[in-house]
């Protein structure tokens, strides 16, 4: 029931979302209204928050908190997904993978000179999830984007084979 209510409210986001598409018959690379990164940051922040509100959402407010927690993913998704190039992904994803390999508390950085965007990464802390018995960490994330500051804080959860999955 729990997964229905996250696919039921990412699938009335994306709907939301592709109401602001272009309904005069232009074409979307003519106005540049969404490149792949934007709509693949878009899709990941969708669904990652509607995950999240999900999490917060009690009783009947929860389908709402799903939905909410879409669109506000979707929009921070789509924000960081057109800004960030793909040297800026590669040294952010690099940055990830070292803060969850290292300790608590241990701090990373990126710096990407051809676009003048930088990142840090910080686990906060780490506990077991009772439903499956992962390890889980919450990630802290820190990006200067073109001069703005965005934060981004993530819980993941190692998979059996080693990797880490975003909850």
């Amino acid at each position: 029931m729990r997964s229905f209510r996250i696919i039921e409210a990412f699938a009335v986001s994306t709907a939301l979302l592709g109401a602001c598409a272009p309904i005069d018959g232009s074409d979307r690379s003519e106005k540049n209204l969404m490149g792949p990164k934007a709509l693949a940051g878009t899709i990941a922040g969708a669904g990652l928050g509607a995950y999240g509100g999900n999490q917060f959402g009690r009783a009947s407010g929860k389908t709402a908190m799903t939905i909410f927690g879409g669109l506000l993913g979707a929009s921070a998704g789509y924000y960081l997904g057109s800004l960030l190039d793909e040297q800026d992904r590669k040294q952010a994803a690099e940055m990830e993978q070292k803060a969850l390999a290292a300790p608590v508390g241990t701090p990373f950085r990126w710096n990407n000179p051809n676009s003048g965007n930088q990142g840090a990464a910080i686990s906060t802390r780490q506990g077991t999830e009772r439903s499956t018995g992962q390890t889980c960490r919450e990630l802290v994330e820190v990006w200067e984007i073109q001069g703005q500051e965005v934060e981004n804080v993530v819980l993941v959860c190692r998979n059996a084979d080693g990797s880490w999955s975003s909850r």
